[in-house]
């Protein structure tokens, strides 16, 4: 995770995980990594991003943006900078979970979606 300017967010680690200090209405860069395991290329594969008050990311929790990637090939590895927006309902002092789901609404056909969201653990400092 980085500032909108690139620089490295303060960052401690819990349970042996990276969780990344922001603010409310901080503009961030979260950086995912996605793969497409499948038979072939993909088109118009969407990720959506939420916050989450927990690390099981689904789509009931709060979306704050989304990408689409028009094209994705088969064994392609795509690394993505995000810029995002951390929400101003957020609570100081908390703990939070900023997620990534490719493909939340199914719309490739998939044998195993287990593997389809991450997260990166945040704190919402003053």
């Amino acid at each position: 995770m980085y500032t909108s300017g690139g620089a490295l967010l303060p960052k401690t680690t819990v349970s042996g995980e990276p969780r990344y200090q922001v603010t409310r209405g901080q503009s961030v860069k979260a950086e995912f990594t996605y793969e497409n395991l499948g038979k072939g290329t993909l088109n118009n594969v969407l990720v959506r991003y939420y916050i989450s008050t927990n690390s099981t990311i689904s789509d009931t929790d709060t979306m704050i943006g989304s990408l689409n990637f028009t094209t994705f090939s088969r064994a392609d590895v795509a690394n993505t900078l995000k810029t995002l927006t951390i929400p101003n309902t957020l609570t100081v002092n908390t703990n939070y979970w900023l997620g990534a789901i490719i493909n939340p609404l199914s719309t490739i056909t998939e044998n195993d979606r287990s593997n389809n969201a991450t997260y990166i653990s945040i704190r919402v400092v003053p």
